[in-house]
């Protein structure tokens, strides 16, 4: 699994395997600048223009980290 982010405050995360897109996270009208997953998978951190990190905690399915 891996995240991409964009201008538009949008996070897609994508499943290699299967070269698909396999979730999209809307963080808001600021760009979306910088994510990244912890060890777990579970957690990824999201820095956006407006200075802030918002953060997600996947509770069902722990994302695999590449």
């Amino acid at each position: 699994m891996i995240a991409s982010t964009d201008a538009d405050g949008v996070v897609k995360l994508w499943d290699v395997r299967k070269v698909a897109e396999y979730a999209t996270i809307n963080v808001g009208p600021h760009s979306a600048n910088r994510c990244s997953f912890d060890r777990s998978g579970l957690v990824m951190a999201i820095a956006s223009n407006d200075s802030r990190v918002k953060w997600y905690y996947f509770l069902c399915v722990p994302v695999p980290v590449i």
